[in-house]
């Protein structure tokens, strides 16, 4: 006896849930067509805000008396859902008594762990929260709604768990941190995440070189693994004609987890602002920004691959080149490490002499998309570390107290991480680490530093004072110019200071003259001719 179409029917597995145990093996209960709620329940409210996932595990069979042979039968989706951000997909994961924790664990290998995320978990992340912060240096790309990251907890070991975690809204906040060294800034993003953690993941403390805690989680980005096979639904385009051997449809994707609409705005922000290059770690980092280029590789039909080459003009600077491209909807980037090669979301090299680069893509693009190169030059600045024949940097300022008491200027501080000290003597700063001079009376101070401050570091000053005496003279000028000074008490060496007055005589016509007989202002009108007296004040230390 043949077996009908009426025959083939859609069978329950023993738990239609959304449990992780839900599945399980195949039973006798028919699935009627056409009865609502059946399969799926109604997509509640909560979903339509945060999206969901519901797996059903459904099994066919033809239901005969006889023993005739079922030789196959295939499943389609033949309508898709009326409500645009509901879609429906058909996968088999190839166990007759799986579970729903083995399909979501066949969904997630469409994504698979990639390198090290360039950021730090910061410190501990605790089960159940539904966010993780991340430690970056400042200007570092953040994730983006949508993004999956990859959380790991004593990876390498037989104890080792991981938890993929999708990210539904990003926070940056530059911080100031502190240590032995001073200041420092770094930038704390804090991820809103789709699902609870589930265990504690213990994450690396803050340190201004941003290194690894390797005994702490690892945070990773994610790549498109392409594990499953799925089959769906799309609407024609344009109407097909019989005989036709090609169609047209709307679109080729379709949606299988849910994605994020989060829209992040970054202000304030500058193309130069996107690349820097480090100059210098030691004693202090020194970095620059970079005026950024960019050029994209428009992905159609006809150039679809996973290899391709480009010519930068002008040529790059080392660690400036990224690659971006989409894949399924997604973006991938590759990162310049410095010395020629790219890594990330594939491998590529760059040489930066004739401003070559090929680069492997980790996945193919998406048609209609592109593959956008950044790179910046280097003739913005001029790298002049190590060399001579420059200015080297000054301070000058004045003591908070006059009267300083000679040998007891002390300057202290942090070059490299180590803490430097010059003490004056007879008016000079004079050591392998600092040069300068300093005026007891006025207590000013200037500082030539040959070991240099470190970045958001100050000068610590210690001094002793000692009162001042003032005394007016009247002294006379002997005929060759020069005059004696009687103090009343014997003043401390390198304390004196001498002012005095003398009177300049301008004329608006007739140039300047001197006139040292008189200290007074005075105007006058010869011929129609204005003449003014300005005194000045002269000093001189001693």
């Amino acid at each position: 006896m043949p077996i009908f179409e009426t025959d083939i029917k859609i069978l329950a597995s023993q738990r239609m849930t959304d449990a992780a145990d839900g599945g399980g093996r195949m039973t006798g209960n028919v699935i009627v067509s056409g009865v609502d709620n059946n399969m799926f329940n109604d997509v509640p409210d909560f979903a339509r805000v945060y999206g969901e996932v519901s797996i059903r595990q459904v099994f066919v069979g033809a239901l005969t008396t006889d023993t005739d042979p079922f030789l196959g039968v295939r499943v389609i989706i033949d309508k898709g859902p009326l409500d645009p951000y509901v879609s429906a997909n058909i996968f088999s994961i190839g166990k007759p008594f799986s579970f729903r924790a083995d399909a979501a664990n066949r969904l997630q290998s469409y994504l698979s762990g990639s390198s090290r995320y360039n950021g730090l978990l910061f410190e501990n992340q605790v089960a159940s929260q539904r966010s993780i912060q991340i430690f970056q240096r400042v200007g570092t790309s953040t994730p983006f709604p949508g993004e999956t990251l990859r959380l790991v907890k004593n990876e390498g070991l037989p104890s080792e768990v991981e938890q993929y975690v999708r990210v539904s809204k990003v926070e940056v906040l530059e911080r100031t941190f502190s240590d032995a060294k001073g200041d420092y800034q770094a930038q704390v993003v804090t991820c809103e995440i789709g699902s609870q953690l589930a265990v504690d993941f213990p994450g690396t403390a803050a340190n201004r070189n941003f290194e690894q805690d390797e005994t702490k989680s690892v945070l990773k980005d994610t790549i498109v693994a392409d594990a499953g096979t799925y089959f769906g639904i799309a609407p024609l385009a344009n109407a097909a004609s019989m005989g036709a051997s090609s169609v047209k449809v709307s679109s080729i994707y379709s949606q299988i987890v849910p994605a994020s609409r989060t829209e992040v705005s970054t202000l304030d922000q500058t193309p130069a602002a996107s690349s820097v290059v480090t100059l210098a770690t030691a004693p202090r980092l020194v970095q620059v920004p970079v005026a950024a280029h960019t050029y994209r590789i428009k992905i159609g039909q006809t150039n679809r691959g996973y290899n391709y080459v480009y010519l930068f003009k002008p040529l790059p600077a080392p660690g400036t080149v990224r690659v971006s491209y989409r894949a399924l909807g997604r973006w991938y980037s590759l990162t310049d490490n410095g010395d020629g090669t790219l890594g990330g979301a594939g491998t590529g090299v760059c040489n930066y002499t004739t401003g070559s680069i090929s680069v492997t893509l980790q996945a193919y693009p998406d048609a209609g998309s592109g593959v956008i190169f950044e790179w910046a030059e280097v003739s913005n600045f001029v790298n002049r570390s190590g060399q001579a024949g420059f200015r080297a940097p000054e301070f000058a300022f004045q003591l908070a107290h006059q009267g300083a008491i000679p040998g007891t200027v002390e300057v202290t501080w942090t070059s490299g991480g180590v803490v430097k000290t010059v003490t004056d003597a007879a008016g000079k700063f004079n050591n392998a680490s600092m040069v300068g001079e300093v005026d007891y009376t006025s207590s000013t101070v200037f500082l030539r530093p040959l070991a240099m401050l470190d970045a958001g570091g100050q000068f610590s000053i210690a001094y002793q004072t000692s009162s001042q005496v003032t005394e007016s003279l009247a002294p006379t000028v002997d005929a060759g110019g020069f005059m004696a000074l009687t103090l009343s008490q014997t003043p401390i060496a390198g304390t004196v200071l001498v002012q005095w007055v003398t009177v300049r005589k301008v004329s608006s016509t007739s140039g300047g003259s001197l006139n040292e007989n008189s200290s007074s202002k005075s105007t006058s009108t010869v011929n129609s001719t204005a003449y003014k007296s300005e005194a000045y004040s002269h000093t001189h230390y001693r």
